[in-house]
């Protein structure tokens, strides 16, 4: 990670997006500034490794940053992303209980970021009840979109998760562009890392979408041609 020059002003807008600094007194926001560093991360830079103890935690100020495990074959699963103005579950968890994190977290895109030391960040929260309750709320909010997954994986056919997922879960790094809107940049390993597959069968799928008339492929780019035919599917 590097450290932004002139990072004050960077800082005050990121932690502005954030309701236990600007809930805070004058003075408490100047020592929560004062024990924090602007930093960016590139794409595909991890922010911490799966089993690693981060010793900072990161607000987001902007970018995306995909949180997921890797199993012993080198599979992954993304379990779900963290966005400006959220915090990952996992990085505070391993920060207040001094344990490993069980997933890794990678920078999807350019990621611009307030880091807390996290001897301050303890101290934080148990003088602030915002902070406290900003735990509270990172928490429920992840886990229910962890249970959602799992729901998911466990009730639902892959072919209707894909669907939805190229229907309306654009990669938040990778938006359609304004000359192609319903054009997706993305990987076939992406989209199994998504939705919890294989490569080869998502590649399989998307194969028969193609042949069905759904959508095109092209190198590292998956075009939709009948929206409503994807859309039926995703529904089912």
């Amino acid at each position: 990670m590097a450290t932004v020059s002139s990072p004050r002003q960077k800082l005050i807008n990121i932690f502005s997006r954030y309701g236990f600094f600007t809930s805070a007194d004058t003075a408490l926001q100047e020592k929560i500034l004062t024990n924090s560093r602007l930093v960016a991360l590139n794409a595909f830079h991890y922010f911490f490794e799966q089993g690693s103890r981060p010793e900072q935690l990161a607000l987001i100020g902007s970018g995306s940053i995909r949180v997921f495990v890797i199993n012993h074959c080198g599979r992954e699963v993304t379990l779900y992303h963290v966005r400006a103005g959220e915090a990952c579950p996992l990085n505070m968890l391993s920060i207040l209980t001094g344990q490993t994190t069980p997933a890794a977290a990678m920078a999807e895109c350019g990621v611009l970021a307030a880091v807390m030391n996290a001897n301050y960040y303890r101290k934080l929260i148990s003088l602030h009840h915002p902070a406290q309750q900003f735990v509270f709320d990172t928490f429920a909010s992840q886990l229910n979109h962890v249970f959602s997954l799992f729901s998911d994986l466990k009730f639902k056919k892959l072919e209707t998760r894909l669907a939805e997922y190229l229907e309306q879960s654009f990669p938040p790094c990778t938006p359609p562009s304004a000359e192609e809107p319903l054009s997706i940049t993305v990987t076939h390993q992406h989209l199994a890392a998504e939705l919890g597959s294989a490569r080869e069968v998502i590649s399989r799928l998307l194969g028969k979408f193609e042949r069905a008339g759904i959508v095109e492929l092209r190198r590292g780019k998956i075009r939709i041609t009948d929206k409503q035919a994807l859309r039926d599917i995703a529904v089912k």
